[in-house]
């Protein structure tokens, strides 16, 4: 995985981490403001929709043959990701946990064929793992503490 995070365009890594910068802020003040867990809740709405937008890129920029079954898998997912994203500020942390563990195997199965983009599967598992570390910790909070 470090080798593999080495190809990730530096630009690209920078904007990563300040994405995951506000996650942890967020995430960690969260626990003693209610309307700052509101804006975390938010902001991964607001991401996971973003990765929406990834799987519409695939789509638009594929040209094999068998595009029908592109737009068979691909299409269903692409709304499915961004309308949960929106409601996502209705769901729990454990929801918002299964559905970016879902968005990152679905990214794991078509861009690990790929070879063009070696950077971006490094760069989602390193931003991926952070943001459920995250939330499983937040999750983990708040049962003890507040005994949820």
């Amino acid at each position: 995985m470090i080798n593999s995070m080495k190809t990730i365009p530096l630009g690209v890594f920078f904007t990563g981490i300040v994405g995951l910068a506000v996650f942890i802020l967020l995430g960690l003040s969260a626990s003693a403001n209610v309307f700052t867990g509101i804006l975390f809740q938010f902001y991964s709405g607001l991401i996971l929709s973003f990765l929406g937008g990834i799987q519409w890129m695939i789509l638009a920029q594929n040209n094999q043959t068998q595009l029908w079954k592109q737009v068979l898998v691909i299409l269903p997912v692409c709304f499915l990701m961004v309308l949960v994203a929106f409601d996502s500020l209705f769901l729990f942390l454990i929801g918002t946990i299964i559905l970016y563990l879902t968005v990152y195997i679905f990214d794991y199965l078509y861009f690990s064929k790929m070879v063009s983009i070696n950077w971006y599967l490094p760069l989602r598992t390193f931003l991926t793992c952070g943001v459920v570390g995250l939330k499983i910790f937040m999750l983990t909070f708040f049962f003890l503490v507040w005994g949820v």
